[in-house]
């Protein structure tokens, strides 16, 4: 069992490595902010994801991009798989100053982490830099739904 224990903004933020009760990784994270599951949206100060809003020119879809660096000079990331169609960018920003702006629209607080404490740069190793802790009402649904479907 892996306690982190962030205390760099002031408020200290628990999370238990294997206790459900927390999300990491660009994509779960980002889509549990979407449902209103995280109660705390924890970040790494130099978090290098940019946001990418695309548009298909022809069939109007949009979709979002979360890339890193090295993502980003993969070309094949900004056209359609199936037609070659190239997309229309609509807006990019970087991931944390996009959160910084909107994650309140989402019930979430947002805690900002820097690496130069020990917990920190375990939390930018262990969990690439941004996670969330959820709602306590969402982890009680949670349980109850492993508890039905066992």
């Amino acid at each position: 069992l892996i306690r982190f224990v962030l205390c760099e903004t002031g408020k200290c933020v628990h999370v238990l490595k294997d206790s459900g009760k927390y999300v990491y990784g660009v994509t779960d994270t980002l889509q549990a902010l979407e449902m209103g599951a995280i109660e705390t949206l924890i970040c790494w100060e130099n978090l290098d994801i940019v946001r990418y809003q695309l548009k298909n020119p022809i069939t109007g879809e949009e979709k979002l991009l979360y890339l890193d660096p090295d993502q980003e000079k993969n070309k094949t990331h900004f056209t359609e798989s199936s037609t070659g169609v190239e997309l229309e960018l609509m807006d990019s920003m970087p991931l944390l100053e996009w959160l910084a702006n909107n994650y309140k629209s989402y019930g979430a607080a947002l805690e900002i982490v820097t690496d130069r404490s020990q917990e920190g740069a375990q939390f930018v190793r262990g969990f690439g830099g941004i996670g969330g802790i959820f709602v306590i009402l969402y982890c009680l649904f949670l349980q109850i739904l492993l508890l039905y479907f066992a």
